[in-house]
């Protein structure tokens, strides 16, 4: 459940604001999903997908994808810190 969560809290910092932190989140959400061979359900992908697009128009495609890709390369320990600033 863990990446669920951590997908969860980039939605509410994107809907904060808080757009890079939500990127970053959103990376490392995405890394510990692909670590546990897991994939999303059909209704969390609809919000995985609205957060990532709002994020992207918000931060610009190559900011988003600076900070996407830091949250990709966080540990499990990192991830979960990231996601608690939220």
């Amino acid at each position: 459940m863990l990446p669920y969560c951590v997908i969860n809290l980039a939605g509410v910092a994107s809907a904060q604001g808080r757009h890079e932190v939500a990127a970053r989140v959103l990376g490392a959400g995405d890394a510990l999903l692909a670590a546990a061979g897991m994939e999303l359900n059909p209704g969390t992908a609809i919000e995985y997908r609205r957060h990532r697009s709002n994020t992207e128009a918000a931060l610009g495609d190559e900011s988003f994808r600076v900070e996407y890709e830091s949250g990709r390369s966080l540990t499990r320990a990192e991830a979960v810190a990231a996601a608690r600033e939220v």
